[in-house]
């Protein structure tokens, strides 16, 4: 039906059929999303969401019993999500009351930015874990980090419980504990048997320059373990991790290419590229660690997807001092505002140990990765100094070196822990 208004002026003017969908409805009621019913508020001011922790503008929803004021489309977030980068279910929260002597620091398991946790966010209620996500974060990027919504209490508990057959039982990569001490209130296993080296390992907390972890290769820069009788490092936290790990890119495969350019650092190199989106990783992009250590900073560093600050002058390494492209990954440090390329983090070789040996299916002997100095020889294989990262024969008598870059892909060389 249409309507007639004189403009105030007694002309006829004709205006199109009221909608009754143009105004919101006065009340939602929705107990799979909230237990008390929401009331519309229109008054003409901004408000934070108590849902989201996004501002908003004149329009929201109030529930008077939890003084809770949330836009509309907050109204249906779900309660629960699994996700590919924690190994519990996560919960939607509007506001998180803590003990006032809980010291947790809560981990932002998608972004760099922090979860402001007197405002909504997704979080883990194990009283273990400090993982927790921006809500907008976790919606917005729902189908990359593998989001399933589960419906209750019992599809939630049944997640965990797959989840924990799957990652088995946490620390079983330790075979046997010969020695515990106990530091503080903690009970530390001082000696160990682990499935990744021969002999016993010896727990320390003395820091050694130039020592990398044989399990990640990065520093040591940490609580460690060793081995008395060879060159052998694991970092505690590599020593505890589980056999088995579910890797955050799962639910989306990742199919290899030969052409096409990574999404993390824009380089043309052949990628993994995933079918369904525009989003691909070379080789050394798809194994950064999310958390790495270096010596310009106190704090740990996080791996960060994409820069939001759009200073020009933040867009710079605080190693190198070269420019960063800010659509591209780096290193982040929130506390001390630090931000690196990765590779000025990890170096131009970040898993390969220095001194390690192996075997190549060319050569009669085992070499071992070194990368030389003050003297420079020549590669077997094309003639250039070895200047870079090299393998060379272990034997005395033999002067076999040759580039890594030469060989690879290391298709034919095999990896030799050292242990016995």
């Amino acid at each position: 039906m249409s309507h007639l208004n004189t403009g105030g002026q007694g002309v006829l003017r004709l205006l199109p059929p009221l909608c009754e969908c143009a105004w919101p409805p006065p009340f939602i009621e929705d107990t799979s999303h909230h237990e008390h019913p929401f009331t519309l508020l229109f008054r003409p001011k901004s408000f934070t969401c108590d849902a989201c922790g996004t501002h908003g503008n004149n329009l929201s929803y109030i529930c008077s019993t939890c003084n809770l004021q949330v836009h509309k489309k907050c109204l249906s977030l779900p309660r629960f999500f699994g996700i590919n980068l924690h190994h519990h279910a996560i919960s939607r929260n509007f506001f998180l009351c803590l003990h006032q002597h809980d010291s947790r620091t809560w981990d932002r398991g998608i972004c760099y930015q922090k979860v402001n946790m007197e405002h909504g966010s997704y979080y883990c209620s194990k009283p273990d874990c400090n993982f927790a996500v921006h809500v907008n974060c976790a919606i917005e990027n729902r189908g990359f980090f593998g989001l399933i919504e589960l419906e209750n209490e019992d599809e939630v508990e049944e997640h965990n419980k797959r989840l924990e057959l799957l990652y088995n039982k946490p620390k079983d990569c330790i075979t046997s504990v010969i020695k515990e001490i106990k530091v503080g209130e903690d009970v530390i296993a001082a000696e160990i048997k682990h499935i990744s080296h021969g002999h016993n390992l010896t727990f320390s907390n003395e820091i050694k320059d130039n020592k990398h972890c044989n399990g990640c290769i990065l520093p040591i820069l940490s609580s460690f373990y060793y081995c008395s009788l060879c060159d052998f490092f694991l970092h505690k936290a590599c020593a505890e991790l589980p056999r088995k790990r579910l890797h955050w890119s799962l639910e989306r495969p990742l199919t290899l290419r030969t052409n096409g350019q990574c999404s993390a650092c824009a380089d043309g190199a052949a990628s993994l590229r995933c079918k369904d989106r525009n989003f691909a990783l070379d080789l050394r992009c798809v194994t950064l660690p999310h958390t790495a250590w270096q010596k310009c900073d106190k704090h740990s560093l996080r791996l960060v997807y994409r820069d939001h600050n759009d200073y020009p002058l933040q867009h710079y390494c605080d190693i190198c001092e070269e420019r960063r492209d800010p659509n591209n990954w780096f290193y982040h440090c929130e506390v001390c505002d630090t931000s690196v390329h990765p590779k000025c983090v990890l170096g131009e070789h970040p898993f390969v140990k220095l001194g390690s040996n192996c075997t190549y299916k060319k050569h009669q002997h085992p070499l071992t990765f070194v990368q030389k100095i003050y003297y420079y020889p020549q590669c077997v294989d094309c003639g250039e100094p070895c200047q870079d990262l090299s393998l060379e024969c272990v034997e005395h008598e033999c002067n076999y070196i040759v580039h890594s870059k030469c060989i690879q892909p290391f298709d034919s060389v095999d990896s030799d822990s050292g242990s016995e």
